[in-house]
């Protein structure tokens, strides 16, 4: 099992407090997962917070990719669904990077993307050898220390 935890904020990026945690589990062991937060939830009861279980099976998909075109290859099959946030500016700047050792380590980026299983087969670019002045600006702006990254609620 693999977690993600950071603050709650809501729509206008304002934190909300609390906290939320995005749990991934295989899918074999998904329903004893729920049943046992379930029971720890109902013996665990807080006095002035609330805990929330979201089982969003089917909706979420999380892939490990590795190696030297890894980026490239997400950039290449991912079509982000525009919505103006930060993290759409954040993928379109990100386009130039040669591999993904150039960001902070364990960096999360949330994006909806469209299904790509129906815009394929789709080539892959060739692999740039520089990056132009104003790439590299803006990927320097970009690249902030992780604990800047703020995490935001999908």
């Amino acid at each position: 099992m693999t977690f993600l935890w950071g603050p709650t904020v809501d729509a206008d990026e304002a934190q909300v407090g609390g906290s939320t945690c995005w749990m991934w589990v295989h899918p074999a062991a998904a329903s004893e997962l729920v049943q046992a937060l379930a029971d720890a939830v109902d013996k665990c009861r807080f006095a002035d917070e609330q805990v929330h279980i979201t089982h969003r099976d089917r909706e979420l998909l999380k892939f490990i990719l590795s190696g030297p075109r890894a980026h490239a290859t997400l950039q290449a099959i991912l079509d982000v669904v525009p919505a103006g946030s930060e993290a759409d500016k954040a993928w379109k700047t990100m386009a130039c990077l040669r591999s993904p050792s150039s960001l902070p380590a364990d960096s999360v980026l949330a994006l909806s993307v469209f299904d790509p299983r129906l815009s394929f087969p789709r080539k892959m670019p060739p692999r740039t050898t520089s990056t132009s002045p104003e790439a590299e600006a803006a990927l320097h702006t970009l690249l902030v220390p992780a604990a800047k990254w703020e995490f935001t609620d999908l």
